[in-house]
């Protein structure tokens, strides 16, 4: 079986050292992105210490690099971690098919930033998929899928993690497959499909405190990217038109009589005590909008908060 693997970083040198157990995998040629900059290095070697062809490019889908994957004849394209969308010509170069990993469980949880939205939703379960790709947005033909917990304390990073372990493992599996043609294509049920773009974001970003407290520590802890770039928005709060940044909430006590959603009811050096529709939280790890940390008493006092203060929602 001759494979050209369009991939990225860690994720994809693992998964490049499990196709070379496999003595009938042929890795004929390896694309990388160089735009991944973060990730530079790591997949390069990997080719290099298995002796693979590998080369950088931005141009997946010029013609140039379409002629080149065409002229290895390869059984299947694998999409791992590559950040390019496909085009037609470029899809047809397999004899087989196209295969991408998708951190994700299929049809639930198609497209972007798919881990805030399943920690925000609530969910206790996720999973990953590799499938098979189609003119749509992770809409192709399933083949395998790993479902696990999702843990109460799971964060974005955390659970992209725990994908890509889950995507190693479950690409064991998958070789073989692939090798003996035993694999099912599963086709999506569109009902239950939902697709997240990178326009999408929870609630805004703003953190609403009329919400239970639970919901709140969700979607705080689902926009939690620290210390990375955020990729969706920062979770937000803000005062007399001056927004801040905390990504960590904690309960604290049970609503005092008169407490009221939103209402300041004490803080520290590092922390605010606020008030939720069902209790008080405290909320630290507090940043600017350039996620620098924050002061707490120099915002106290920039925004002229206090015990009693009501904070907004919204902008």
């Amino acid at each position: 079986m001759r494979i050209v693997v369009l991939g990225n970083g860690q994720f994809a040198s693992n998964c490049l050292n499990v196709f070379c157990k496999f003595d009938d995998v042929d890795v004929a040629l390896v694309l990388i992105d160089p735009d991944v900059s973060a990730l530079h290095g790591l997949l390069e070697a990997t080719c290099d210490r298995h002796a693979i062809p590998w080369k950088q490019t931005r141009a997946v889908n010029s013609p140039k690099i379409v002629r080149e994957i065409r002229d290895l004849e390869p059984d299947y394209l694998f999409s791992i971690y590559n950040m390019r969308i496909l085009r037609n010509a470029l899809l047809d170069t397999p004899r087989l098919g196209t295969i991408n990993f998708h951190n994700g469980p299929l049809p639930r949880y198609r497209g972007l930033n798919v881990y805030s939205w399943a920690i925000v939703n609530g969910e206790s379960e996720y999973g990953v998929t590799w499938h098979f790709v189609d003119q749509g947005i992770d809409t192709g033909d399933v083949i395998l899928q790993k479902h696990f917990p999702l843990d109460c304390d799971e964060s974005p990073l955390s659970l992209s993690k725990k994908g890509f372990s889950a995507g190693v493992a479950l690409l064991e599996d998958l070789v073989p497959q692939l090798l003996d043609g035993s694999f099912r294509r599963i086709p999506q049920d569109a009902s239950k499909a939902v697709t997240y773009t990178g326009k999408d974001i929870p609630n805004s970003g703003w953190i609403d405190l009329t919400w239970p407290w639970q919901r709140v520590e969700r979607f705080v802890r689902g926009l939690n990217y620290l210390p990375l770039p955020n990729p969706i928005s920062m979770p937000t709060l803000s005062h007399q038109g001056k927004q801040f940044h905390p990504h960590l909430v904690q309960w604290c006590r049970q609503n005092a009589d008169g407490e009221m959603p939103g209402q300041v009811v004490g803080f520290d050096r590092s922390s605010l005590e606020i008030c939720v529709a069902d209790a008080v939280v405290r909320m630290s790890d507090i940043v600017d909008a350039d996620q620098n940390p924050v002061d707490l008493p120099d915002l106290l006092c920039d925004l002229d908060l206090g015990v009693g203060t009501r904070l907004s929602s919204e902008s």
